[in-house]
């Protein structure tokens, strides 16, 4: 996918989510788009990690169902770079919520039963693509909501790892060991913040 070069300008009016680092907004000339702005400048160490470990993906020809897709910048009218994304939206069109919302609702639609299929789904695709992450939150995972009663997990945020020597990039069974040790405190800290809906049955399920 190629974009014109002529400067991006962003309204408020299109703002769909804002993090530690980034604020995203709806492409201005593509709805199927979104555009990254970086909050604390150009040389942000969470934007450089994650970009460090997506060109090694690249190096390797690895495709992910779970990473976000990324299709390059663009220059911003304020002088500023806009990084165009994918834009994660439900089968109705809406923008996908994380998954921290859903359980922060307390359950009122992310039922246990679909806790359980949408995660165990999500366990094993990120074992069989290996994902590395600087750690793993529920803000940072997206539900993409493919019927009423089915989703996809999509990683957003925190992405790669800000090791000097990124072994786990390149070597299968080390990125393995790595993504299961942090699959284990991610199940754990679910059961431990959301107990009524990350039972201790749904929990040992998830391990």
């Amino acid at each position: 996918m190629e974009f014109q070069q002529s400067p991006l300008v962003l309204t408020d009016a299109r703002v769909i989510g804002e993090g530690g680092h980034k604020r995203v907004y709806v492409h201005p000339g593509d709805d199927s788009l979104c555009v990254k702005i970086l909050l604390h400048g150009e040389e942000d160490s969470d934007w450089r990690k994650e970009m460090r470990y997506r060109r090694s993906r690249e190096k390797r020809g690895l495709s992910s169902q779970l990473l976000t897709r990324f299709y390059g910048s663009q220059p911003l009218a304020d002088g500023r770079t806009g990084y165009i994304f994918e834009r994660v939206r439900d089968f109705d069109g809406q923008d996908s919520r994380s998954l921290r919302e859903y359980l922060d609702e307390g359950g009122e639609r992310l039922k246990p039963e679909l806790v359980l299929a949408g995660l165990l789904s999500f366990r094993e695709l990120l074992m069989e693509e290996k994902i590395i992450t600087s750690n793993m939150e529920s803000s940072n995972f997206l539900l993409q909501w493919v019927s009423p009663e089915e989703y996809r997990v999509r990683i957003v945020d925190n992405i790669g790892s800000p090791v000097t020597i990124p072994l786990i990039f390149y070597v299968d069974f080390l990125a393995l060991h790595h993504v299961r040790k942090y699959w284990e405190r991610f199940v754990c800290d679910l059961h431990h913040r959301y107990p009524q809906i990350i039972t201790e049955a749904v929990a040992a399920k998830l391990r």
